[in-house]
């Protein structure tokens, strides 16, 4: 059997009616991925110039941290927005967005500041891992927002 068309002013009228949920998915985790976009891209870099890594160097040390941290973090907000979820938690997806991006937030600005590379390295890893929070559940909150229809 067909699913029924949905006519689209009534898809965007649900939208409309629902931007508390749509504005942080569709531009909320648009911001978040570039901002970890802009980390993964500039980071080594930041570390060659302002502390004195070799490419070969930090490029080893950044890549283990975005393979170990970003991975797990991905992983880690999915599982945490499952269990929100079996719990009741029927926003659990955005939650777990918004509060790993705000975790996220303090160490993302926090680890460029410090005059230690080693300190510097040790706030990477958790800006990574909770800034990659956010797509491990966020971006599956899409089908669970609208009615089934649409």
């Amino acid at each position: 059997s067909h699913a029924p068309h949905v006519p689209l002013g009534e898809v965007l009228a649900y939208m409309r009616g629902n931007l508390g949920l749509f504005v942080p998915i569709f531009v909320g985790l648009p911001l978040v991925a570039a901002a970890q976009f802009g980390i993964n891209a500039w980071t080594p870099t930041f570390f060659i110039r302002v502390h004195g890594y070799s490419p070969a160097e930090i490029g080893t040390t950044f890549g283990l941290l975005v393979m170990s941290c970003s991975t797990a973090g991905v992983f880690g907000g999915g599982w945490l927005a499952d269990l929100l979820h079996a719990r009741g938690r029927k926003d659990a997806n955005l939650i777990v967005a918004v509060v790993s991006a705000l975790i996220a937030a303090p160490f993302v600005l926090a680890f460029p500041l410090v005059a230690d590379p080693t300190v510097a390295l040790m706030l990477v890893a958790p800006a990574l891992f909770f800034g990659s929070m956010p797509f491990g559940g966020g971006v599956a909150a899409i089908p669970t927002l609208a009615p089934n229809r649409m």
